[in-house]
């Protein structure tokens, strides 16, 4: 599965890369000049740029940038140091911290009740995959897709990541095909968001050295901070618990999403509940604690502000 999410970030960074020229249609500075102007075979096509949500407000859309989703990454990086740290900030820092020490304390009674649970209902534990392209290379099978065997499976796979990359390639399409400059900027911005996110919550990972319950040799796993890099590459599930980036990745693309799509009320309501479909089933599996996921939420949903508001203006108009 980690092959397959390598190969669609590489797919679409390369396609975002060359979206400027997606299908033949050029996205132009000069997109609104006067049609009259130009013969009929050289026509410009108008790219929606404007939105309008009503309430005295419309969203503003630049060009994306043609490597912005990977250059602006350190100001992202910044920019969500600066909005953690704001006045307004405080309280939710608070209710982080909070929230983590004390599922922290509980964290082995929570994994216990939830295995039990899920055993009651035949809940499957285990993660099961199912190859459906796996070519060998040098003699080795590598698996590039893979489809989920079980209902935990598949809540697990949608926080790997790859499926909101494919979602960001569907918006990239279609708003190159419908000239939709909000539906391009969405997608860079899925891809920007994601980068920079992970690069944070590998760094908190790699200092926190968090066991993972599947291979806890305490209750509540055991803290060694400051791994060293050969250790934390072989045995990944030693150190790699806290936080949670497969719940980071859910939030940050449902924030990304509703933030670039406010008219559309059901996002929230329907990302929200995926995202704790997720967090259960990796409770469920082993894969992480619940108290790996407030940081986790806050990472995600920090990152899917910071990046969209950057992207877009909010225009305020006469009624």
């Amino acid at each position: 599965m980690k092959k397959f999410t390598f190969v669609a970030v590489t797919i679409l960074l390369c396609v975002l890369s060359s979206s400027n020229s997606f299908g033949g249609i050029e996205i132009s500075d000069s997109l609104c000049q006067d049609s009259s102007s130009v013969k009929s075979d050289s026509l410009k096509p108008i790219w929606k740029t404007e939105y309008d949500l009503g309430n005295g407000k419309k969203l503003v859309y630049d060009k994306p940038g043609l490597l912005d989703f990977g250059l602006k990454v350190p100001r992202d990086m910044w920019g969500f140091c600066k909005y953690s740290v704001k006045g307004q900030s405080w309280p939710y820092l608070a209710i982080i911290a909070f929230t983590s020490g004390v599922l922290i304390e509980n964290d082995q009674n929570i994994t216990n009740e939830t295995q039990r649970f899920c055993d009651d209902i035949h809940l499957v534990r285990n993660s099961s995959y199912k190859d459906v392209f796996a070519p060998k290379l040098n003699g080795q099978k590598v698996s590039i897709i893979s489809i989920p065997q079980n209902i935990n499976t598949v809540f697990y796979t949608l926080g790997q990541g790859y499926p909101a990359l494919l979602l960001g390639g569907g918006l990239l399409y279609y708003g190159a095909r419908h000239h939709d400059m909000r539906a391009v900027s969405t997608a860079s911005q899925l891809t920007e968001a994601f980068i920079a996110m992970g690069i944070a919550t590998q760094v908190v990972k790699r200092i926190t050295g968090r066991e993972t319950p599947i291979r806890s040799t305490q209750d509540g796993g055991k803290w060694q901070p400051f791994p060293s890099f050969n250790d934390y590459q072989k045995n990944t599930p030693v150190y790699d618990a806290f936080p949670s980036g497969h719940l980071a990745t859910v939030i940050c693309a449902v924030t990304i999403l509703a933030e670039n799509y406010p008219e559309k009320k059901w996002i929230k309501p329907i990302g929200y509940t995926l995202a704790s479909m997720v967090a259960f089933s990796m409770v469920n599996n082993g894969v992480h604690w619940a108290g790996d996921y407030p940081l986790a939420i806050g990472i995600g949903y920090g990152f899917g502000k910071v990046v969209s508001a950057r992207c877009k203006k909010v225009v305020h108009t006469s009624y």
